[in-house]
């Protein structure tokens, strides 16, 4: 059974109701967690524009909201959106800091980011079907990209229709090497699409900033 307006047990209710969360029809809640200090939310969503439009738009609302109310999350500390595909792929994730799920940890805090209960980060595993999120007619305002490229095919010329989803950009990470493509022409991508934005891969649980 998933989330809905009568079984949802979330002690946010303004949150959940200002942000959207349960009034889109392209995306299904599969699952709402809350305790004390965290907020996971599992969102079942389909591959098409709408679909990916409807995440960002609760996204984009999440950020805005927490920047108008600061204290409203005082006690939280974990944020965290994960999409999955009705075939039960992951897809992408949105959260606020590091998290245990893909050794993010590892490597995330090594930013120096300030803390905040925005969804500041967003990582995408490059070899789910993004389709949907390349062109949709929307963006998301995230300030952090993780690209995880684990087998992926995503040419470094399609990078910049990627990035463009991205209002707030100001730092990208590539998370793994074993790549079709070398560090350099995906690095050099990014910079030809925004030479302002600081890029990172990591390397044994490191980040190494690149430099053209």
């Amino acid at each position: 059974m998933y989330v809905n307006k009568f079984n949802i047990k979330s002690s946010h209710k303004e949150w959940v109701e200002q942000i959207g969360l349960l009034s889109h029809r392209e995306i299904k809640i599969q699952s709402y967690r809350e305790t004390d200090k965290s907020i996971e939310i599992d969102i079942n969503c389909d591959t098409s524009e709408k679909g990916y439009k409807a995440v960002c738009d609760i996204v984009n609302k999440h950020n805005a909201y927490v920047l108008e109310n600061p204290d409203y999350f005082s006690n939280i500390e974990d944020i965290c959106f994960a999409t999955y595909e009705p075939s039960g792929e992951f897809g992408m994730m949105f959260l606020n800091k590091e998290c245990r799920y893909y050794n993010i940890d590892n490597y995330l805090h090594q930013l120096k980011r300030e803390d905040s209960c925005e969804l500041q980060y967003a990582y995408i595993l490059m070899d789910a079907d993004i389709s949907g999120f390349l062109s949709m007619d929307g963006y998301v305002t995230n300030k952090v990209l993780i690209m995880d490229y684990t087998q992926s095919c995503l040419n470094p010329s399609d990078i910049g229709m990627l990035l463009s989803k991205f209002s707030d950009l100001e730092q990208v990470i590539i998370a793994d090497t074993d790549l079709a493509y070398s560090l350099e022409d995906i690095g050099d991508a990014i910079y030809s699409y925004n030479d302002k934005l600081e890029v990172y891969f990591v390397k044994s649980g490191q980040l190494e900033k690149y430099l053209p």
